[in-house]
């Protein structure tokens, strides 16, 4: 979906801004997964620099890969976990 068909409430709710000193490899236009931390009012920063960036695997039909490790996310028992 491109970002200029988003209502203004889905593009400042489901979309943001990155901007680092470190390059993750991070393709323009792209979508990821970044869990983040909430640092103070309005400043979020990425969970461990960047071990919390995931991509969805298009192999593994919806498995999150991190993009540094290159590994696939899992729960607590080793279970791949999947977008639904």
């Amino acid at each position: 979906m491109g970002f200029n068909t988003l209502t203004k409430e889905q593009q400042e709710t489901l979309y943001i801004s990155y901007k680092s000193d470190v390059d993750w490899d991070l393709e323009p236009g792209e979508e990821y997964v970044v869990v983040v931390v909430k640092q103070a009012p309005n400043i979020y920063t990425v969970v461990a620099n960047g071990y919390g960036i995931f991509k969805e695997d298009k192999e593994l039909k919806g498995a999150l890969k991190n993009v540094l490790t290159k590994k696939e996310l899992t729960d607590k028992n080793g279970t791949v976990l999947k977008l639904k």
